[in-house]
């Protein structure tokens, strides 16, 4: 059961990190080679 959990707020996570991405602008997420952007809370602003 929990590795049913842990896919349940996966893919929750991805449908919201999608949601705010396609709402702030078309760019392509995890695209952009930026330093500080390698892994999740790289990026904020």
């Amino acid at each position: 059961t929990q590795l049913l959990l842990l896919l349940v707020v996966l893919v929750l996570v991805v449908a919201v990190t999608w949601a705010v991405v396609r709402s702030r602008g078309g760019k392509r997420p995890k695209e952009d080679p930026r330093p500080g952007a390698s892994g999740h809370g790289g990026e904020t602003a």
